[in-house]
């Protein structure tokens, strides 16, 4: 664990980052992601009292909440379930989840834990587009608001049994393997690129020497010795 801590905080400086910028940037992309899924929602980036705000809406009316708490740590800790809770119960809302890039034994991408749901951010989305739909389904239904707390707890035996605790594991699972896959895809071309760019420099450098060469006799003077350079490594562009 400690050895981990210390590559993270290694990364963290090799970037110029800290764990609190790092923090705010993973809040800032999961809000924008929100938005771009539910774009008829009020999704807003709060940062205290539940880092994000999910209002759902139907109609253009609300018709329930949803709050998330974003943890970038190696750990899940009892301390961000109990303040995901809090945030919970100040914002008054209908759901809490702890998007957490953290470990637990036991914990293999989605739980549920003292009343808060526990997910990988790469399960994030079916979890909120689930509650999402509850939400907007018992209002399209006109469920009184004594009723939704008991079906609340029914969906929320539901959402921690096989049926689907199983699919949101294998969701966070297959992510994680694309999300492998295209980092040695990246590496593979990437080899591929560096081989073709010392090849062309190798090209370019020869044909000039050989035209050199070539002036040389034709004014009667020895051809030079031919001596290849170093190939200057390849230099990708800065991503967009």
């Amino acid at each position: 664990k400690t050895i981990q801590t210390l590559k993270e905080r290694v990364d963290q400086l090799k970037k110029g980052s800290t764990p609190q910028t790092e923090g705010l940037e993973f809040e800032e992309n999961l809000t924008a992601r929100l938005r771009k899924e539910f774009r008829e929602d009020d999704i807003q980036h709060k940062g205290h009292g539940g880092d994000i705000l999910h209002i759902v809406k139907f109609n253009r009316e609300s018709v329930g909440v949803i709050i998330y708490e974003c943890k970038r740590k190696p750990r899940i800790e009892s301390k961000d379930i109990h303040q995901a809770h809090l945030a919970k119960q100040s914002r008054e809302a209908d759901f809490a989840v702890l998007v957490t890039t953290g470990q637990k034994k036991g914990f293999s991408g989605f739980a549920q834990m003292d009343g808060v749901l526990v997910v990988s951010p790469l399960g994030t989305i079916p979890l909120a587009s689930l509650l999402r739909d509850y939400l907007r389904e018992m209002n399209k239904a006109k469920i009184p608001k004594e009723k939704r707390t008991i079906i609340a707890q029914q969906l929320m035996k539901y959402i921690i049994s096989p049926q689907f605790k199983n699919p949101i594991e294998e969701v966070v699972q297959l992510a994680s393997e694309l999300q492998d896959m295209i980092k040695d895809e990246a590496k593979e071309h990437f080899r591929t690129w560096n081989k073709r760019w010392s090849n062309y420099q190798t090209i370019e450098w020869d044909s000039s020497q050989i035209r050199k060469n070539l002036q040389l006799v034709l004014h009667g003077k020895k051809p030079e010795v031919i001596i290849h350079p170093k190939v200057t490594p390849l230099q990708l562009p800065a991503p967009l």
